[in-house]
């Protein structure tokens, strides 16, 4: 107890960091705090308080591709900034990169500890599941450079105390010989105004990259180098002056988006013609004009349609407005079907979103307005004698539908509920609507429209729809960490339908990021809303133990969690879901060569928890069966399951497991059951042998 307290009697709250630290080099997480206070007569009182800490999730990045990414464009303005950091970094080993949004401080960061650490130092990328940033909740590990971002305005805003405390924190970085790097938004560094303690440097990117270098080098990078030429006239540089990174790199899905397009609907000859062009890099004279187009952001046009501009003539009624959107939302389509989209839209407006009331329109009212052709022609569509409809005008429905989004904040909700209705499901990967939808999402960062996204796809009965829009922004570069935070958010809520989308969306990004859905998965496990919902996790994990890498994973897991002593739920059915897994014939459990993962440990837990028996029980019997000519194997087996069994003393189980294992014999011929009897029983007739009561 003496040790005990010489540890824990500091002088200040801000003392009890190193031992934190201390602990978290090794991995773990603080599940419990003590505050300690001794009376007159010398007892100590100790007032216990639970708390759930975990570290950030940590994914590691490729030193090659950040050393010099090919992509990346670095302005001259940037170099006395990147100079201070690297004369900074043998003492300072936190480094604070301010810049506002957009502007790539995330990839200076990478770059920078890329190019600057010596090659044994690992790479990674931290993203954070907290309300506020705290020192305490870093990762202190040996050879190690982290890169974290403190953007989100919500869950990332600091104070002073976290400033002060990076101090400490990089003291703690010089002893193990790694690195911090915050990239940190700077509307949050000019609320919080703090100047910085020893140890830590902080440097200020002030100026973007040139929006068309950005432009130009992504485009080489994508091996579409012939499009240079394009964003070089007066007219698409003018468009492209000042965009940020983020601006200027959907610029370059615009341009490719407009050749691709010329090409899918130009003749035969004249797509001859364009692809000999491409060849010899001379297709400006193809698609000039409609890059220049594209790249417009149309704010003069849309401010007329929507009454503010320098003049009112082209003012668009309420229902030529929905018409404008159905006719951004498909860009082209059965002109029936896109009048009956805004339609749909025009009824929420009028309902307020309430979905009780029905459109109500005189036939002398709707026969007094124009035509329909009249006004999608108006609206710059095109329209065949097979009524199907054109809106070839390439970014203009985007940014129509942006311009509604940030000029009238009260139909937010009611777009994404319409643009949800109106959604395709059966082709969603290549549906308009919901390409529509993630795009808008992306182009606004609306993350915290996602939980409405989600609950009107689970009020229209439309799961998959979520789990699409999920999937898609959690690859987002920008979006990604929040979205995946939200992920984690819903695994906590004790909803069926809610970690349902988080289970389906995991399988869609599992291939992305193993990490990101094990971490969601294994919380559902462990707090699931159902037993359905808990079945529906291992059969997730079953389907990722198929897979050597994942199951690697999976394994890693397991293993983590017994160096704490910790066998939750979701490391049982990670245990589980491994008992499936084979190699050459044997269990791949029992090949897999790992020096910290007990195996038998974790059998012997899976056997003493009834609510796993049923589970267990069947692959153990495959055990048995593929280890039968290995005596050595099958005796260690049978003295795991013994002493599994004896440990909840349920008779029944005991007579099922060794009915189950009656048709397996051992190398010697001796059946397997009666190895099991002797070893629970000893040489007495099961008959006669004194039963105890289960325990409650």
């Amino acid at each position: 107890m003496s040790e005990l307290h010489d540890h824990l009697t500091p002088n200040s709250a801000d003392d009890l960091i190193p031992a934190v630290h201390a602990i978290a080099q090794g991995e773990a997480r603080i599940a419990t705090v003590g505050a300690l206070f001794e009376s007159n007569d010398g007892q100590v009182t100790i007032q216990q308080e639970i708390r759930t800490q975990t570290l950030p999730d940590e994914n590691s990045v490729d030193r090659d591709l950040y050393s010099a990414p090919p992509w990346y464009v670095f302005p001259p303005e940037w170099r006395q900034a990147y100079t201070t950091v690297v004369d900074a970094l043998p003492d300072s080993r936190v480094i604070i990169v301010v810049a506002p949004r957009g502007y790539g401080s995330t990839t200076f960061s990478l770059r920078l500890l890329a190019r600057e650490t010596v090659s044994s130092v690992e790479l990674v990328r931290l993203e954070a599941d907290w309300s506020a940033p705290k020192v305490g909740r870093l990762p202190c590990r040996q050879n190690i450079a982290y890169q974290l971002d403190l953007q989100d305005s919500e869950n990332d805003r600091f104070d002073i105390s976290f400033i002060d405390n990076l101090a400490g924190h990089s003291r703690r970085l010089r002893e193990l010989g790694s690195y911090l790097v915050l990239s940190v938004a700077e509307n949050l560094w000019t609320d919080h105004g703090a100047s910085v303690p020893i140890g830590v440097t902080k440097v200020h990117l002030t100026t973007p990259p040139k929006a068309l270098e950005v432009v130009e080098s992504h485009l080489r990078y994508r091996d579409q180098g012939h499009l240079i030429p394009c964003v070089n006239s007066s007219e698409a540089q003018e468009q492209l002056s000042g965009h940020n990174v983020i601006e200027a790199v959907r610029a370059v899905e615009t341009v490719i988006q407009v050749w691709e397009d010329y090409k899918r609907q130009a003749s035969s000859q004249k797509l001859e013609e364009a692809e000999a062009a491409q060849k010899s890099g001379s297709v400006v004279s193809y698609i000039q004009a409609d890059i220049d187009t594209a790249l417009d952001n149309w704010q003069d046009k849309l401010n007329s349609f929507f009454g503010t501009g320098k003049t009112d003539t082209e003012i668009l009624s309420v229902q030529d407005r929905c018409l404008l959107l159905a006719l951004s939302l498909r860009q082209q389509g059965a002109a029936g079907d896109i009048q009956s989209d805004a339609r749909a839209l025009e009824d929420l407006i009028k309902t307020d979103g309430s979905g009780n009331g029905k459109r109500k329109e005189s036939a002398y009212a709707m026969f007094s307005g124009p035509g329909l052709r009249p006004r999608m022609t108006a609206l710059g569509a095109t329209i065949d004698r097979r009524d199907h409809v054109t809106h070839k005008q390439t970014g203009f429905g985007e940014a129509a539908l942006l311009y509604v989004w940030e000029n009238y904040e009260g139909m937010r909700d009611l777009l994404i509920k319409w643009m949800v209705g109106r959604a395709k499901l059966e082709r969603q990967g290549q549906d308009p609507a919901i390409m529509a939808l993630i795009r808008l999402l992306l182009r606004t960062q609306a993350s915290d429209r996602l939980s409405v996204v989600r609950d009107e796809a689970l009020a229209q009965n439309r799961p998959q729809l979520i789990v699409h829009v999920m999937a898609e922004c959690s690859r987002d570069e920008h979006m990604g960490r929040r979205t995946r935070a939200l992920l984690y958010d819903w695994a906590d809520q004790r909803s069926e339908k809610a970690q349902r989308v988080v289970i389906h969306v995991c399988r869609a990004i599992l291939a992305d990021n193993y990490d990101v859905a094990l971490v969601r998965l294994c919380r559902i496990a462990d707090l699931p809303a159902s037993p359905q919902v808990q079945r529906e996790v291992l059969s997730e994990f079953r389907e990722i133990a198929k897979d050597p890498t994942a199951a690697a994973m999976l394994m890693n897991r397991v293993v983590g969690l017994q160096r704490k002593g910790q066998i939750p739920a979701s490391s049982k059915l990670a245990m589980l879901a491994l008992m499936d897994a084979e190699h050459e014939g044997l269990p791949w459990l029992l090949t897999y060569n790992h020096p910290d993962i007990d195996v038998m440990d974790g059998l012997r837990e899976l056997l003493a928890d009834l609510k796993f028996l049923a589970d267990t029980v069947p692959p153990l019997i495959r055990w048995f069966k593929s280890c039968a000519h290995d005596r050595q194997l099958s005796v260690r087996l049978l003295k795991v399951v013994a002493d599994a069994l004896r440990q909840h003393r349920d008779v029944a189980t005991w007579l099922r497991l060794i009915k189950d294992l009656d048709v397996i014999t051992m190398s010697d011929g001796s059946p397997v059951s009666n190895q099991l009897g002797v070893m629970l029983f000893g040489d007495a007739p099961i008959a006669t042998v004194p039963v105890e009561p289960a325990d409650a």
